[in-house]
């Protein structure tokens, strides 16, 4: 068959030749040599004319009817590999042309040795063909071409970076299902196509962890860390055992699985924590899998785990004061957020060890949060903290990884209760020690997570308190909420998504006793959108469009009686570029 027929060579000769001769000529030329060479098929082809059927259907049945004839040979050969030498060179060039393409695949994908280092490098210049290839091509291109490999996969963490389900399931300080979390996570389209990607490929594996290791040294978020425990746990769940079994951080990361799983911390799984990491303690010289496990133990499901875990048990301390002995395991989980929280340090500097917890600054909150949990047990309480406490907890809120998630546990679980006091004396230090822009990537990634988590909280659980009880949208409303939205782009728009959603008939209740409480979301909505972050210009777009849910959302229920249109909410809605539809609301608003 003329190659040239094939491809864009064939299109612009077919032009060419339509466009210098006569185009009925050149038709028949081309269905006399080129046609089917079968008997008596010119006497088919006028019945087939009679059933309508065109020529492009005819040979197209007969094209996909002979490649797939070819194809099962192919599958079903017990030939060597040397007897498809010349098919394979005579349909090479035809990797990017429709059904023709899948006869060089089904070679590749059974020979993969076969093709030339050559026509390896043909294939990586033409990004169609390259794509076709099958996956056992692309790792041995991959393993010839290291940059190739690492252009392709950051383009995937990017994109799993970048992914709005996983950063909102990532940021979940209390998580409902964590069965279904970790299915959604680990049976998400990009790492299933990693895992694609990885196969059982034990040098394309080596490969990634060495990529996922520069990347995270670049740009050490905790996504990184997520992906990096939960591809280990799923080639173990698909029983790729030579993948995982050279992966040193396999056993740790399969008891940490089960713990999280179970969302359990016994002795049992504890000691089997610590064994996995006594490996390290005697290390000469870095080993780049002490980094990995940092990684993953930076995982936010991991370090959510650990830190409840603490404040569960310095509440069993409350009545009694703890022996040295039994606050060992407070300080083994403690050291294990320590290790995640330095996986950045430990790899960026080789350590050999993660820097040790300050002792007496730790034993000092410890015991400052077994009197708060002491004191929420008690009928008369402050609601302001102590000296002693207010000093303590402003002493590692802003420093100390380990002790700020534990105590943001604590205001979650006082947010859970709808514990006023409690809210009314642990919120303010939250306030006090926002991160600055310097600061680290798990401090800022830990205060966005306790704020989607505590919103959440109050969404599911409590919001029509925080209309109908003073006391209630007080602490949280006005002395919390309200004031954080100055901090960033991400609490404000979460606040303002709360404003919203009081708008609900199932939140507000009979219209006729809304009128106090829906204005005082007015209020509220004033005064955020007066003082809240408005510094990154691309989040803008959201936060237009979120005070517009919000003026919408108000007018549509219980036709408009519990509208609500602050007017610096309406004057920040001008600058938005849908001026025109703005401004005609507003004249709505006026006019109800």
């Amino acid at each position: 068959m003329d190659k040239k027929l094939i491809g864009k060579a064939g299109k612009d000769y077919i032009r060419n030749e339509l466009s210098a001769r006569d185009p009925k000529e050149v038709v028949n030329e081309l269905q006399s040599k080129h046609g089917l060479k079968l008997r008596h098929i010119t006497d088919v082809y006028p019945l087939l004319d009679l059933h309508k059927k065109s020529r492009l259907e005819v040979h197209s049945a007969c094209l996909h009817a002979l490649v797939q004839a070819m194809i099962d040979k192919i599958d079903t050969s017990e030939d060597p590999s040397n007897k498809y030498e010349k098919l394979l060179a005579e349909t090479t060039p035809y990797l990017g042309v429709g059904p023709l393409q899948r006869i060089p695949i089904a070679l590749l994908s059974k020979y993969p040795d076969l093709a030339s280092d050559e026509e390896l490098r043909d294939m990586v210049q033409n990004a169609d063909i390259f794509d076709a290839c099958p996956m056992a091509m692309k790792r041995r291109i991959w393993k010839a071409d290291l940059a190739l490999f690492q252009q392709h996969m950051l383009t995937l963490l990017n994109n799993y970076h970048h992914d709005e389900h996983l950063q909102l399931i990532s940021r979940d300080m209390r998580v409902g299902g964590v069965v279904a979390m970790i299915r959604d996570r680990r049976q998400h389209p990009i790492v299933e196509a990693i895992l694609d990607r990885i196969g059982e490929d034990t040098t394309i594996y080596s490969m990634f962890l060495d990529f996922i290791r520069l990347v995270f040294d670049a740009t050490p978020y905790p996504s990184v860390c997520t992906l990096r425990f939960d591809l280990l746990m799923a080639l173990h769940e698909r029983e790729f055992k030579d993948v995982y079994r050279i992966d040193g951080a396999h056993n740790l990361a399969w008891t940490l699985d089960a713990c999280i799983r179970n969302q359990v911390l016994d002795d049992s799984r504890l000691q089997n924590l610590k064994d996995s990491l006594s490996e390290f303690q005697n290390m000469k010289r870095y080993s780049p899998v002490y980094g990995d496990v940092a990684m993953i133990l930076m995982d936010p499901t991991a370090s959510n785990l650990f830190s409840a875990y603490i404040l569960e048990k310095l509440r069993t301390f409350v009545d009694k004061a703890p022996r040295a002995s039994a606050m060992e395991p407070v300080k083994l989980v403690a050291d294990l957020i320590n290790l995640g929280a330095n996986a950045k340090n430990i790899m960026e500097n080789e350590l050999k060890k993660a820097p040790k917890l300050d002792t007496a600054k730790h034993d000092r909150f410890w015991k400052i949060m077994i009197g708060m949990l002491a004191d929420d047990n008690k009928s008369e309480r402050r609601s302001e903290l102590s000296t002693d406490q207010a000093s303590t907890i402003n002493g590692v809120l802003g420093e100390e990884e380990v002790c700020r998630k534990v105590y943001l546990q604590y205001v979650l679980d006082a947010a859970t209760n709808l514990d006023i006091l409690s809210l009314a004396r642990s919120l303010p230090p939250i306030l006090d020690h926002f991160p600055p822009l310097s600061a680290s990537v798990l401090h800022t990634f830990g205060y966005e997570s306790f704020f989607q988590t505590f919103m959440d909280i109050i969404r599911r659980m409590h919001l029509p308190s925080l209309l109908t009880k003073p006391e209630v949208a007080k602490v949280i409303m006005e002395d919390f909420l309200v004031p954080a939205t100055r901090w960033s782009w991400f609490v404000h728009e979460h606040v303002v998504q709360l404003f919203i959603d009081c708008f609900d008939t199932r939140v507000i209740g009979h219209p006729g006793n809304a009128g106090e409480s829906v204005r005082q979301v007015g209020v509220w909505a004033e005064k955020t959108c007066q003082t809240g972050a408005k510094n990154d210009e691309k989040h803008m777009d959201n936060l237009y469009s979120l005070y517009r849910a919000l003026i919408e959302q108000s007018h549509n229920i219980y036709d408009g009686h519990v509208k609500i249109a602050p007017p610096g909410v309406m004057d920040f809605l001008r600058n938005d570029d849908n001026l025109e539809e703005v401004e005609e609301e507003a004249e709505i608003m006026e006019e109800g």
